[in-house]
């Protein structure tokens, strides 16, 4: 029988707790509400982009680095490129 380190069970525990908590946010929401658009950014595909409810790519821009990113009030993107 395999003795699992503490980091192990820690992680473990925590991968149950997030996975709850993701169903019980899915739950509580009131899916008769339009969605949301999303700022996201990924580091393989080198871009930033909004997507929208339905998952079409509403704007997008390449970049490297990326610390930080905002979608202001105005609807401008803020956004830091390089370290």
């Amino acid at each position: 029988m395999r003795t699992r380190s503490l980091s192990d069970l820690l992680a473990s525990l925590l991968a149950a707790s997030l996975l709850t908590t993701a169903a019980v946010a899915l739950q509580a929401a009131d899916l008769s509400k339009p969605g949301r658009r999303i700022l996201a950014a990924d580091d393989s595909t080198r871009r930033l982009a909004i997507i929208a409810p339905d998952g079409s790519f509403e704007w997008e821009i390449p970049v490297t680095a990326i610390h930080d990113a905002h979608v202001l009030p105005n609807g401008h993107v803020l956004l830091q490129q390089g370290w």
